[in-house]
């Protein structure tokens, strides 16, 4: 976490826009240079450790929710995601 609270892709996307449209200044004379080019002490991801279930777990999980089991089963073993299940049209 960077010190005022937002994580480290936030920054790097937030460095990339504002760098980008330095840039964009750069080339079209309005600027001599660009400030964000070549700023070090950017923060570094760091990989998150993931945690899957087992199939058995999911089975568990499934059978505790009740009325929304097949659910749990849909979005355990097909990949999709939240809003994908949940739309409707």
């Amino acid at each position: 976490m960077v010190a005022n609270g937002a994580g480290a892709t936030t920054v790097l996307r937030a460095h990339g826009v504002l760098s980008g449209i330095l840039a964009d200044a750069v080339k079209g004379k309005r600027l001599a240079a660009n400030p964000a080019k070549g700023v070090e002490n950017l923060p570094r991801r760091t990989a998150r450790r993931h945690v899957y279930l087992s199939a058995h777990d999911v089975h568990r999980l499934a059978d505790e929710s009740g009325e929304h089991r097949a659910l749990v089963l849909v979005l355990a073993y097909t990949g999709i995601r939240w809003g994908e299940a949940v739309l409707r049209r």
